[in-house]
């Protein structure tokens, strides 16, 4: 019960707007990618230099004091493209919040910027670096090449109340001195690199349990029993892995007597195995003989404490700032709608000077709306100081680089509200808004001072949700709005020997289709056992199942997708031994989604399950392979070439079918019109 409260406060929560400041890209005229670097020694001053892209691993101990190096990086924040600038005669800026470890002696930190700018830019260009909006170094952009800026961080930087430390870059790129340059000659460009980073000096050991979460590296070990483990070890396993791939880690299971960051297994076990056990509390941080200390889950494995470990919990204790605000109901009875602020959601709200362009940029993802919700418009509050008629001031909105509304603002120096409902496309599992202020000076003397307006996108600016029914999905990206309450899972019980491989391939599954995962719906069936859902579901493998569609049928044998108009092959299941199917389904009374080998007795291998569009997709290894969509006429579609019926007789041979009717018919209007002429009286 807890459980479901939780996500349900959650889910209404814009707690995971902020969330997404660390974990979803951020766009700033730019284009923004995440990532993480953190360097192994600390600076006193801040410096710059031409390196080379390294490998780092964290955290990484000094011996001697006892410390330990924590690396994060942008890539780990969700920017693994980095960060990029483009656009000259200019300023622009991005700001990104790290996170840092609670309950831990940090004692300095240091920001190591890596990045690279255009050869032509001129040579007063320059990049700014901002630490909880105090500015700490500057940097020339006249350097060819990869740079390093250093930036030292205190102890008092690192001491957050609510748990990040803000980092802002902010750029000055100019092209020329001349103001009369032709802006078409747009030669700029400032890259920040994914491995840009934020690192930490920290006490070794950790006070507290949510002390040792936040130290946990990039790449987490997660022991787990030997032999076959239960139903409760396998869904706490699967809760764990999901919380730490929300927080950007890549998890990794192993099996007892190897001992990782994180240990899963029964009392009994950890005392045979540690000479240590749990004791009488469920989630521990134990203390083993050789000095290290893991992070412990026994009986009853219930992984809700671990729910107040993730840093999101943080902003919900916060209180009203982060909550959903609700809107007046529709006057004609219709459902209420909620508002979700846009400064929470990674927009820069603060005022902006305006030469000539200004943009802002951020992202929204499927996952955090609100449960049962969808966004159904933009609402911007936008305040400009008055201008003349000779420079008239535009505002434009982008959905996914498409403009969908361009106005001009009066000039009159107030707020202006701006209403933009989200377009069909708007609606796709991640979505970026770009907003582009611009202030035209259509004549006058190009070589005087270019006049600074302020504009402001207000705090109170929001994106509207409103409510939507669950309707069984037609693709992919109604899963999240389908299983919003949860839905089972059915595994073989074969799993439960070898958990390691599955556990990875579900993590990544509801991380890439936004489900909201219930770890205690899981239900375990036998070959031969019929499974028969009730409710919206998850099945791995090929159970007996009362299936009423599919748009692949397991028993028709050999499987090709082929051209529906010329009928040539497309991909051939049976040549490509690793293929998995991902197919929407109904069973029983609810649909779902099924995940199969696409030949009997197959691992599962695939690991990459991002797919928005369609109701079927084949992926392997290496990625997907195709989607299709079995509703489309015309379109391609899945063909069973061992398997005859009289349907797909008539779909493969229907145009010759066609040309015989047509024949019959003619000959027999003209052995009719025959024996008409022969009847006829002479």
């Amino acid at each position: 019960m807890l459980a479901k409260l939780m996500r349900m406060v959650a889910a209404q929560c814009a707690v995971f707007a902020l969330v997404g400041l660390v974990s979803a890209p951020v766009m700033a005229k730019s284009h923004s990618g995440l990532d993480r670097s953190l360097p192994g020694e600390s600076s006193s001053k801040s410096k710059k230099k031409s390196v080379e892209k390294t490998e780092e691993q964290a955290p990484a101990e000094d011996k001697r004091t006892g410390s330990v190096q924590l690396e994060t990086t942008l890539a780990d924040l969700g920017y693994k493209t980095g960060i990029q600038f483009d656009g000259v005669q200019s300023t622009h800026s991005s700001a990104v919040f790290f996170p840092v470890p609670r309950d831990v002696d940090l004692s300095s930190g240091r920001i190591r910027l890596h990045y690279r700018s255009s050869p032509l830019l001129h040579k007063l260009s320059n990049v700014r670096v901002y630490v909880n909006n105090t500015p700490r170094a500057a940097a020339s952009l006249l350097a060819d090449g990869d740079q390093v800026l250093d930036v030292p961080v205190s102890k008092a930087d690192l001491l957050s109340k609510d748990g990040f430390i803000r980092v802002e870059f902010r750029v000055s790129m100019l092209f020329s001195d001349d103001r009369c340059l032709d802006e078409r000659v747009n030669g700029g460009f400032l890259y920040i690199k994914p491995e840009s980073s934020l690192s930490m000096t920290l006490s070794t050991s950790a006070a507290s349990l949510r002390g040792a979460w936040d130290l946990l590296p990039r790449e987490v070990k997660v022991s787990l029993p030997q032999g076959a483990i239960t139903k409760e070890v396998f869904s706490a396993a699967w809760g764990l892995s999901e919380m730490l791939a929300r927080e950007n880690k890549k998890v990794r299971f192993v099996r007892l007597p190897d001992v990782g960051q994180v240990v899963i297994a029964p009392d009994g076990e950890m005392q045979s195995t540690f000479g240590v056990g749990t004791g009488s509390s469920n989630a521990t941080l134990l203390s083993l003989n050789d000095g290290r200390r893991v992070i412990a889950l026994s009986e009853p494995f219930d992984v809700e404490p671990f729910y107040f470990l993730s840093s999101k919990w943080i902003v919900l204790a916060a209180g009203s700032p982060y909550q959903v605000f609700p809107l007046e109901k529709e006057k004609a009875g219709g459902e209420p709608r909620y508002r979700l602020l846009l400064s929470s959601m990674g927009l820069n709200t603060e005022t902006r000077q305006v030469d000539r362009l200004a943009e802002w940029d951020f992202a929204y993802s499927v996952d955090q709306m609100p449960a049962g919700y969808v966004p159904e418009s933009l609402d911007l509050e936008v305040t400009a100081a008055p201008a003349s008629d000779d420079h008239p001031a535009m505002f434009y909105v982008y959905f996914n680089n498409v403009l969908e509304r361009a106005v001009r603002l009066e000039n009159d120096g107030r707020s202006h509200a701006i209403s933009v409902p989200i377009p069909k496309e708007g609606l796709s599992r991640h979505t970026s808004i770009r907003l582009v202020a611009q202030r035209e000076y259509i004549e006058g003397d190009c070589h005087g001072d270019l006049p600074r307006f302020p504009m402001q996108v207000m705090p109170s600016s929001s994106l509207v949700v409103a409510k939507h029914s669950a309707d069984e999905p037609k693709e992919f990206m109604g899963l999240s709005m389908y299983f919003k309450d949860g839905f089972d899972t059915y595994l073989p019980k074969s799993y439960l020997n070898r958990p390691e491989q599955v556990l990875e391939m579900l993590t990544k599954l509801v991380m890439d289709q936004s489900l909201a995962v219930n770890y205690k719906r899981i239900n375990f069936y036998d070959a031969a056992a019929p499974v028969k859902p009730e409710n919206p579901f998850l099945v791995i493998g090929r159970p007996v199942m009362d299936v009423k569609y599919a748009p692949v049928h397991f028993d028709k044998g050999h499987i090709q997708v082929v051209d529906g108009k010329e009928g040539n092959t497309m991909l051939d299941v049976d040549q490509l031994p690793g293929v998995v199917i991902a197919q929407l389904v109904k069973a029983g009374g609810s649909s779902g989604l099924q995940i199969a080998p696409g030949q009997e007795g197959n691992e599962i291998l695939a690991h990459n399950f991002q797919f928005d569009h369609d109701d079927v997709a084949f992926v392997d290894a290496a990625g997907v392979l195709m989607t299709v969509n079995s509703h489309e006429p015309g379109g391609a579609k899945v063909y069973y070439p061992s398997a005859w019926s009289f349907k797909a007789f008539i779909d493969e041979y229907r145009y010759w079918l066609l040309f015989l009717i047509w024949v019959a018919m003619t000959a027999g209007v003209v052995f009719l019109f025959r024996r008409t002429r022969q009847n006829m009286p002479k």
